[in-house]
């Protein structure tokens, strides 16, 4: 129970039947590497019993619904690394961010888990750069334009090409605009509230407003988007010589952390959270999360941790 107290990730793994040669070397090595725990079906090539069972780093039964076992004494390592940061060393921004949240959410009728931990501290943070922002943001604009049928999906990569930002498109965005699909611009329609925070970002938006409704980028003047027709995205980004302070973008993140947790807690308990949209909290948490550059992770990778 303690190892399972600091499990901080999970992970699939899908067996093809045509494809079994490495499956097993593949999965020690992923169990060893990130110490794991593996919840394991029957049937499959690693399985140790006839009902859903746990294997060990070492593929080991560790335990089934009969209560077998093939580990006689089983020796439990947890590295600190697993563990919360320690909370008895926080400071007072730290502090005092939480319990803003938590009484926003209490305010609105939105559960609150008071054991959520605080995020880190604004010396431990570095906001991304006024022109990463920026360029990120203009490329999320074409790709979101492709998405709501604006334009053309050769017409956004010809744009992005003439203006020098295909390179720094991700290749999920190279993939989408290669592939357009009706699926895929769905998703990528909820872009839209990426778009929203960024712009909040870089103060061409007045006020992050609370996610229980869709925002509205046409709500932005004209001549504060970043690209359009005969717009060279360039003047945009080079006209961006500031953010907003590493304070407001840290408040907004510790909120859409705490309400992310609500929407995926209502989630996994089969109800509706009616307070807050949750693809809206979602999108808006993964770009805070960028922006603080939460576990140095780029665009296509950024996860959403609650």
């Amino acid at each position: 129970m303690a190892k399972v107290s600091t499990i901080n990730s999970e992970f699939s793994v899908e067996q093809e039947p045509q494809e079994t040669k490495d499956i097993i070397p593949l999965l020690q090595k992923l169990a060893t590497e990130f110490d794991a725990i593996i919840f394991t079906q029957p049937g499959t090539l690693i399985s140790k019993s006839g009902g859903q069972h746990f294997l060990d780093n070492n593929l080991d039964l560790i335990l089934d619904t009969s209560g077998n076992s093939e580990i006689e004494k089983l020796s439990v390592h947890i590295e600190l690394k697993y563990f919360d940061k320690e909370q008895s060393q926080l400071s007072d921004d730290q502090i005092r961010r939480k319990e803003r949240s938590e009484a926003i959410l209490k305010v609105r009728g939105i559960k609150v888990n008071a054991n959520l931990p605080c995020i880190d501290a604004e010396t431990e943070t570095l906001i991304r750069t006024p022109k990463e922002i920026a360029t990120r943001l203009c490329i999320l604009a074409v790709t979101n334009f492709v998405a709501n049928n604006v334009i053309p999906a050769d017409i956004a990569i010809a744009y992005l090409q003439q203006y020098d930002l295909w390179a720094e498109t991700t290749p999920e965005e190279k993939e989408f605009l290669g592939h357009p699909t009706e699926e895929r611009k769905n998703t990528e329609s909820w872009k839209s509230e990426c778009i929203y925070t960024l712009m909040w970002a870089l103060g061409k938006i007045d006020e992050l407003n609370f996610p229980d409704q869709l925002c509205d980028l046409n709500d932005i003047p004209e001549q504060d988007y970043p690209v359009g027709a005969g717009k060279d995205p360039n003047a945009f980004i080079n006209s961006i010589s500031e953010t907003r302070s590493a304070a407001e973008i840290l408040d907004a993140n510790d909120l859409y952390y705490r309400i992310d947790w609500a929407c995926v807690d209502a989630r996994l308990a089969n109800v509706q959270l009616e307070e807050a949209i949750s693809g809206v909290v979602y999108e808006r948490h993964y770009a805070l999360n960028w922006l603080i550059r939460y576990g140095e992770q780029d665009w296509d990778d950024v996860s959403c941790d609650t």
